[in-house]
């Protein structure tokens, strides 16, 4: 699918909720460059563990990693639930190029 490309033909139909899980990471000032990521403040940065959270519907899932990238990666395994509208980790790496 192309971003940037509006013709009726490259839309497709959804609710609100759908469209945000397509949502893009803000570009707050974050603990994680990763989207549905984040570290854990209450610990010290050497034994920081990086927690992921998603919510599709009345699904929520977060759990708690060593890494980032396995945070990361636990993320982008959960945007299945959300079908096509899931906006992956690697996907959003592959909109930035």
């Amino acid at each position: 699918r192309d971003s940037k490309n509006n013709r009726k033909s490259n839309l497709r139909l959804c609710d609100k909720r759908q469209n945000a899980h397509n949502s893009r990471k803000r570009s707050c000032p974050c603990t994680s460059s990763a989207k549905g990521v984040h570290a854990r403040r209450d610990r010290p940065e050497g034994s920081r563990r990086w927690v992921m959270q998603f919510k599709a519907g009345d699904v929520r899932l977060r759990e708690s990693f060593r890494t980032e990238a396995e945070a990361a990666a636990a993320y982008d395994r959960a945007c299945e639930l959300a079908g096509e509208f899931a906006a992956p980790n690697s996907e959003l790496a592959s909109r930035k190029t």
